[in-house]
């Protein structure tokens, strides 16, 4: 559940593009020949040292499915949690 996995994180960010100077509200873009391979990238979990998994992004630039969209950044947040919850299930017995 959703307070299970709360109870593993480490840290978090939350951003307010809508009200960010920086970004006024902007959105994911290809680069100029990129492709839905790059965004596969994205969904890769980052590895420490050791290889393990230990960071995981979400968000609609990180989905092939919804891409630039609030349902995909949905869908790629729900996929990064069940992925982290694979890596991590002894922090949910405690």
């Amino acid at each position: 559940t959703s307070s299970e996995l709360a109870k593993c994180l480490v840290d978090y960010v939350v951003t307010r593009w809508e009200s960010d100077p920086n970004a006024n509200g902007s959105y994911s873009y290809l680069r100029p020949g990129g492709g839905m391979v790059d965004l596969e990238d994205l969904q890769r979990p980052h590895e420490d040292s050791k290889g393990a998994k230990m960071v995981y992004f979400a968000g609609e630039a990180c989905t092939t499915t919804g891409f630039q969209c609030v349902h995909g950044a949905y869908i790629s947040g729900v996929k990064a949690a069940r992925r982290a919850l694979t890596h991590f299930p002894e922090r949910l017995q405690s």
